[in-house]
């Protein structure tokens, strides 16, 4: 698999996976994305700063997030815990895998990758949040060696569990 900055002709791809994830969430029971976040609009900032990434499997994108460089606002402030590292950090947001590859590592394989830039820029960690009740991307994450840090405030989207990863 192969991870590579997303373009704006990519669009019609992500947003259905997207749609994949909402639907996925829904089916848990869970409030995560079921509103206008993520939106298109979220989408395109992110491909026309440079932070949207897909996975790609073959010539078809299996995977989708948005990776960021430098100090996330909403990490600033950290409840029950404490950030492992100071300093710059990666930030993976919006992280969404296709529905027929969810299960087949695609997330994990994301992480990987996520790894790699992380090691290449020279930062010494990368940092995620997500749903409490989202309990697949949390037995992902720990599976990749991300450790629960505590609880941020995400905007409206409220209360996530934060994790780091030390790279």
């Amino acid at each position: 698999m192969k991870l590579r900055k997303s373009e704006i002709e990519d669009l019609p791809e992500i947003l259905g996976i997207i749609g994949d994830a909402k639907g996925f969430l829904a089916s848990q029971g869970l409030d995560q994305w079921q509103a206008a976040y993520p939106s298109g609009e979220d989408i395109l900032m992110d491909i026309d700063d440079g932070h949207a990434y897909v996975l790609e499997d073959g010539d078809r994108i299996v995977c989708t997030g948005a990776i960021l460089e430098g100090i996330e606002k909403f990490y600033e402030v950290i409840y029950e815990g404490s950030w492992i590292t100071d300093g710059s950090y990666m930030t993976v947001h919006r992280l969404a895998t296709r529905n027929d590859s969810r299960g087949k590592g695609t997330a994990s394989a994301f992480m990987e990758e996520t790894v790699r830039l992380c090691r290449e820029k020279g930062l010494p960690s990368i940092r995620i949040d997500t749903h409490k009740g989202n309990l697949p991307m949390q037995r992902m994450l720990e599976k990749n060696g991300f450790i629960k840090c505590g609880t941020i405030i995400f905007g409206d989207e409220g209360e996530r569990i934060a994790f780091e990863k030390v790279v």
